[in-house]
């Protein structure tokens, strides 16, 4: 077995893949995809996904309360959506922080986040 991380111009090698959960295949700037291969055969992949997140959200206290980060996300969102595959996570961390991304439109995914730091 060999393991090795995809070249940009292999991508399409593992379209079928991503086919089954109707999801496009990676730009490869933005994914890296590594992969099992047995025979010449790919057996297994998983990606490295650069996720497209804000955060580090500050206000300087005596401008809180007037809708200054909202206004700003709204802005970013803007400007990301004329980009490929537009859009954005936050991982809203105090109780005013999630205020703040519901009043900006995002949707809670329900789903945990995992870390590993090395």
């Amino acid at each position: 077995m060999k393991l090795r991380k995809l070249e940009a111009n292999e991508y399409h090698l593992v379209k079928h893949v991503f086919d089954l959960f109707n999801a496009e295949l990676p730009i490869p700037d933005q994914m890296y995809l590594f992969v099992v291969e047995e025979k010449g055969e790919i057996i297994s992949l998983c990606g490295f996904e650069q996720i497209p997140h804000l955060g580090c959200l500050w206000t300087r206290e005596d401008y809180l309360s007037q809708g200054l980060m909202t206004r700003l996300i709204k802005f970013v969102e803007n400007k990301l959506n004329k980009t490929p595959r537009g859009g954005f996570y936050m991982f809203p961390s105090t109780p005013a922080a999630v205020r703040v991304t519901q009043k900006a439109g995002l949707v809670n995914t329900g789903l945990e986040v995992w870390k590993k730091e090395f």
